[in-house]
């Protein structure tokens, strides 16, 4: 019998350790908000810091008697502004002794990384907005009752504080989260296709329930550990305006011999109808 059998232990050195040619990237949130909102990028795409959008106040008809005079209105309007102070960037720095020495494109890895970031970051300042916004009042659910589960009367309650704002009845959004998503699936109109006749997931959007665009996110801040957040809105209740997108520079360093790069863009929200936008509140305990 060989006494001298070569085993793994004593020739480990011969065998390599091998990295894989794919990587974990860090999981990403879907971004949905910024795409269903208004928009006023346009505006402020070559200048300017602060958007006048002028408000038209509604008006009502008048009666008159023949030969009266008719009473002519002066109504003074209001404004509505955008003002773009958000800057976020993301910078990194690829040194060359790195890139020389790495299996994989680092540099590549991490504009892709942080464009998203950046993106990230507009659709969480914008649930941010909505959820603390003084101004926003209408609310559905309870801050305090652990208990309250997500019920049809959400949704209809929604679209009754829409239906009173007069906003249309397209374009209206309904946002939840993981937690929101699951007790959403327990109401047979949104699982039912003969009730719903859609149950399509695209683009962030998980279907239509009473006319609700539905938005599955992550980026909804909770307000408290049991009770989470969300929104119901218009499109026409939060302006976005994105005066520089995401936009990537790089320019090579002599001091520390790599490449530095930053990625960032410059942007400004605000609530543009204060009854086109109400919260939610469901508990999870």
């Amino acid at each position: 019998m060989a006494t001298n059998a070569q085993t793994r232990g004593t020739h480990e050195v011969f065998i390599p350790e091998v990295w894989s040619n794919e990587m974990l990237l860090a999981r990403r949130n879907k971004l949905v908000l910024a795409e269903h909102v208004t928009r006023h990028d346009r505006d402020v795409m070559k200048f300017g810091d602060v958007i006048h959008v002028p408000r038209v106040s509604e008006i009502t008809a008048k009666t008159t008697t023949p030969g009266s005079p008719l009473d002519f209105d002066a109504t003074t309007e209001g404004e509505f502004t955008i003002s773009i102070t958000s800057f976020v960037y993301k910078a990194f720095l690829v040194p060359d002794m790195l890139k020389a020495q790495s299996k994989y494109d680092n540099r590549s890895i991490y504009v892709e990384q942080s464009t998203f970031a950046i993106a990230k970051q507009v659709d969480s300042d914008l649930f941010t907005l909505a959820t603390a916004h003084t101004g926003v009042t209408n609310a559905i659910g309870s801050t305090t009752n652990t208990s309250t589960r997500l019920a049809k009367t959400f949704f209809t309650a929604a679209n009754r504080y829409l239906d009173i704002a007069n906003a249309p009845d397209e374009d209206r959004y309904f946002s939840l989260e993981g937690y929101g998503y699951e007790q959403l699936l327990n109401i047979d109109d949104f699982v039912r296709y003969d009730a719903l006749g859609r149950s399509k997931i695209e683009n962030g959007r998980v279907g239509t329930l009473y006319g609700l665009n539905l938005l599955k996110t992550n980026q909804v801040p909770a307000k408290t550990t049991n009770v989470k957040n969300g929104i119901f809105f218009h499109k026409s209740g939060i302006a976005l305006a994105m005066q520089v997108k995401e936009t990537v520079e790089s320019q090579y360093d002599i001091d520390y011999l790599g490449w530095k790069t930053a990625a960032y863009n410059q942007y400004g929200h605000g609530i543009a109808r204060t009854d086109h936008v109400g919260h939610i509140y469901y508990g999870i305990g």
